[in-house]
């Protein structure tokens, strides 16, 4: 695995990348909280199978610091900020996989570059609905937001695997992916950033009040694999099977005894499922499931 810094914008962004140049090209999206290195063991997985893998972080998450003076909020801004990367990054055509706040993102990018991208795959993805879990709409308050956000409980002091808040996932998860995380939140530029967005976003104590597509989903006419964990308690299941039914290309599949966290929760399920999708939007055949 690969790591260089592209210059996009005012900012050097993580770039992750992995697999043979030739082959189907993914581009991976973190979630709130989180960046590009969240994608490192899927990233091994996929690359192994022949995808030419890229993960990068959005501007104030991970190891890149934030746009100065601006937060990328607006779902323009969002697409935007996508194909500046895959531009950087010499990649005219993805498929874009989006996990949480990421699949909101691969959403917007869909909706307005519908040209760079070959397929979606939603992976628990923010933007489909308001409700959110209380966790979420809390650090979207002010005084009280900011104080969860810098809330980091230690890491054990052994164990290959940690259990975690069952908000956060419904099994334990790998003890590097848990540290990585660790590592993020420990930036400067961490809180501030985060809550800057959420409050963007309209995220408060009624959920998620700005940046929704449902409404728009329609307009989506690139194949489009939904996965979700059945016991997810941080954005309920049922946002990914009212979107199935609104986007005209669409599978979906839901992971029985999984949290939030599918990549890492179920890892080989969730790759060999990536990996079929892609090769079969690349044969031209995505039918609903």
């Amino acid at each position: 695995m690969q790591e260089r810094r592209l210059p996009v914008w005012d900012t050097s962004v993580l770039l992750l990348e992995d697999g043979p140049p030739g082959g189907p090209c993914v581009a991976l999206m973190h979630g709130l909280g989180s960046g590009a290195r969240a994608w490192e063991e899927p990233m091994r997985c996929l690359a192994g199978a022949g995808l030419r893998c890229l993960a990068f972080d959005l501007p104030g998450f991970g190891e890149t610091p934030p746009l100065p003076g601006r937060v990328l909020h607006r779902p323009e801004e969002a697409a935007a900020y996508v194909t500046a990367v895959l531009d950087a990054a010499g990649v005219a055509r993805a498929h874009l996989v989006g996990w949480s706040l990421g699949g909101g993102v691969a959403l917007h990018a869909a909706l307005r570059a519908p040209e760079r991208v070959a397929g979606l795959v939603l992976v628990a993805s923010a933007a489909l609905g308001a409700d959110v879990s209380w966790g979420i709409r809390l650090m979207g308050v002010p005084l009280i937001g900011p104080r969860l956000l810098a809330a980091m409980p230690p890491l054990p002091p052994e164990g290959d695997f940690v259990r975690v808040p069952p908000a956060l996932a419904h099994r334990p998860l790998p003890r590097a992916f848990v540290a990585a995380h660790l590592d993020m939140l420990r930036q400067p530029w961490f809180v501030p950033a985060q809550h800057a967005l959420l409050r963007r976003l309209g995220v408060a104590l009624f959920g998620q009040r700005r940046a929704q597509v449902t409404h728009e989903l329609h307009r989506i006419q690139a194949p489009v694999l939904i996965l979700w964990g059945r016991e997810d308690r941080l954005i309920p299941p049922a946002h990914g099977r009212r979107a199935a039914l609104l986007l005209p290309n669409a599978r979906h599949v839901e992971y029985e005894d999984c949290g939030h966290c599918l990549p890492v929760e179920q890892p080989e399920r969730f790759c060999r499922d990536v990996l079929a999708f892609v090769r079969e939007t690349a044969a031209g055949g995505l039918g609903r499931a």
